[in-house]
């Protein structure tokens, strides 16, 4: 009988303790209840994973729990949590600064959501803290200097997010860390030397930032169990950073353009040197063909000073093979050069209605080299016209055979004919300075037997 009154006694004090610690802390339960999707009024002890101790709110721990939304910053009023853990929800927004109010709070967990901005640099008033999980969120900026102050932090963890900047040297203070996990974000510089001081550290995370992969010798000298610096590209030498690879690509664009343009200018060089080339080839062959139809006897007068042994003057004769030339054949080797004068004026506009199209830039200068040439061709059809003129006055006095001939008087060649006529009684008679029918050029005219001797040898 007494041991029954004692357990219906027992049960009335637990459940008077039990009504009165959630009546108490109603009041702090005001400050989540719309987080959890509860009524103002509703008693959140009663909702499993939180904890009432002493009429307050000292646990927290809602991982899984389907939350959405943003933590609330009344949150911070909770004086009395020790531990906060919102795993693997789907809360958004930044962190609450006010959570750095939480002078009791040891565990802060938040790894998994999709919280956002930058970490809040009042976590480091947190001095009680032993674990701060932020981790797998969409943080950003740089690991606040501030955390040196967590003087009782032990397990750090802040991988996969998009931190950037170095890692605070202020975390060698932190002398009792045994994990740091900062791989998979956008860190760079180089490992603190700091970080040596950290006897008690176990497992030290670094891959996949943009560190330097050197580690110092303080931090060699730990003999850590895991160290992990691997996959770290330092920005100046990434790829992907268009800072750093936009002058180099402008550099590369201007070789390129050079290049290109040299090469142009390099072709059309060689170009105008073949045209040259082929336009001074035409010309000597033209010159050429002129010569082995027309062969000459070329005439040199002595000087009045100059005379051999015996003291009479002498004529030095270079006879070529004499032919029989008349008018007809004259017109016909006529027409044929303007043949070919036409033909290559063709060419010539040919070629510069190719370069007009294909070589805009070089326009000028090719019109140039085509108006020289043009005039160099003039030129040589008014010499041949000249020619052409004189050999029809003489073949129209009489229609016998000349020998084409070229007087040098002087210094200066003189381009004309003489008839064979001529020749018959150049042993007879020699020329005076008045003789209207012989030109006054000629200092002594060769006799009849060498015009044959030349005949006979062209004969043979």
């Amino acid at each position: 009988m007494l041991l029954i009154v004692h357990i219906l006694a027992h049960n009335n004090i637990e459940n008077i303790n039990i009504k009165y610690r959630r009546d108490s802390a109603s009041g702090e339960c005001s400050h989540i209840n719309s987080f959890i999707g509860q009524a103002d009024t509703y008693d959140c002890c009663s909702i499993k994973g939180i904890t009432c101790e002493n009429n307050h709110i000292t646990k927290i721990l809602l991982s899984e729990s389907h939350l959405t939304g943003q933590i609330p910053s009344s949150i911070g009023n909770l004086s009395y949590l020790k531990e906060l853990e919102l795993k693997s929800n789907q809360l958004t927004g930044p962190i609450p600064a006010e959570i750095g109010n939480l002078k009791e709070l040891q565990i802060l967990d938040i790894y998994d959501n999709q919280l956002s901005g930058e970490i809040p640099p009042e976590l480091g008033n947190l001095t009680s803290l032993t674990k701060l999980g932020l981790s797998a969120n969409q943080l950003s900026g740089s690991i606040p200097a501030e955390f040196g102050k967590l003087s009782n932090l032990k397990n750090l963890f802040i991988y996969s997010n998009g931190l950037t900047g170095p890692i605070p040297p202020q975390l060698g203070d932190l002398v009792n860390l045994e994990n740091v996990w900062l791989y998979n974000n956008q860190l760079s510089g180089s490992i603190p030397p700091e970080l040596g001081k950290l006897k008690n550290l176990k497992a030290l995370k670094l891959n996949n930032n943009h560190l330097n992969n050197t580690v110092p010798p303080e931090v060699e000298n730990l003999h850590i169990e895991t160290l992990e610096i691997y996959n770290n590209v330092p920005i100046e030498n990434s790829l992907s950073d268009d800072k750093k690879q936009t002058p180099e690509k402008k550099t590369s664009i201007i070789k390129i353009g050079i290049i290109i343009i040299a090469s142009i200018v390099a072709i059309l060089l060689i170009m105008a040197l073949i045209h040259k080339v082929r336009i001074h080839s035409s010309k000597k062959n033209n010159e050429s063909s002129v010569e082995k139809e027309y062969p000459v006897i070329n005439v040199v007068k002595n000087n009045s000073d100059s005379t051999s042994n015996n003291g009479e003057k002498s004529a030095i004769i270079n006879a070529s093979p004499v032919i029989t030339t008349d008018i007809t054949s004259i017109i016909d080797d006529k027409n044929n050069y303007n043949e070919l004068l036409n033909l290559e004026k063709e060419n010539i506009e040919e070629e510069k209605d190719l370069n007009e199209q294909q070589i805009q830039p070089q326009l000028p200068q090719t019109q140039v080299q085509i108006q020289q040439i043009q005039q160099q061709l003039n030129q040589m059809q008014q010499q041949m016209q000249q020619q052409f003129q004189l050999q029809m006055q003489y073949q129209a006095q009489s229609p016998q055979q000349y020998y084409p001939i070229i007087i040098e008087q002087g210094s200066v060649p003189i381009h004309n004919s003489i008839p064979i006529n001529a020749l018959d009684n150049a042993n007879k008679t020699e020329f005076s300075s008045q003789d209207n029918e012989r030109p006054p050029e000629y200092a002594e005219v060769v006799n009849e037997d060498n015009i044959r001797s030349i005949d006979e040898k062209r004969s043979n």
